[in-house]
């Protein structure tokens, strides 16, 4: 190994997948490419095989598109945060010391993305948590940017024993 440390590798899971149009990967890059693709989101044991072709220690994997932040109905998109981060768990747990993880989180429900993270922090060991820029808060797929000045604020709560 040459030491190298890989962040925000993505990873997906078959219910990441159903949140996914393929059909615009496909008519972009063709449909052989979007399945190749898709096999190698799915498959850590391949992953692994291309850290080690190019010399990459330790890969720090984190959701892929459409992700959390593409989910309306929060207690969904909790579900598929939760369902994300147990698989990355159990990629770490097979291999230790080739992969860590940043944490996916539903910032569609503050409360339950703060105990997510710290869920994942301190029980599964992940690094952090990957914010995607915008998540879908709303109506009609309404999309709110984490820069955007709006009339409310979207916050997360941190637990007290972090601060």
């Amino acid at each position: 190994m040459e030491g190298k440390i890989a962040l925000e590798e993505h990873f997906s899971t078959n219910l990441n997948n159903t949140y996914r149009d393929a059909k615009g990967e496909e008519s972009r890059n063709g449909i052989e490419y979007a399945r190749d693709i898709e096999k190698r989101l799915l498959d850590a044991e391949l992953c692994l095989r291309e850290m080690d072709r190019a010399g990459i220690e330790m890969s720090v994997i984190s959701l892929m598109s459409p992700g959390v932040q593409s989910v309306i109905d929060p207690r969904k998109a909790t579900e598929l945060a939760r369902s994300a981060n147990e698989y990355a768990a159990s990629v770490i747990k097979r291999c230790p010391g080739r992969f860590s993880a940043f944490a996916a989180v539903a910032l569609q429900d503050p409360r339950s993305a703060a105990d997510e993270l710290e869920r994942t922090v301190r029980q599964l060991g992940f690094k952090g948590a990957l914010i995607s820029g915008y998540t879908n808060i709303g109506p009609n797929e309404s999309v709110q940017y984490l820069d955007h000045r709006i009339p409310f604020t979207l916050r997360v709560c941190m637990p007290s024993a972090w601060t």
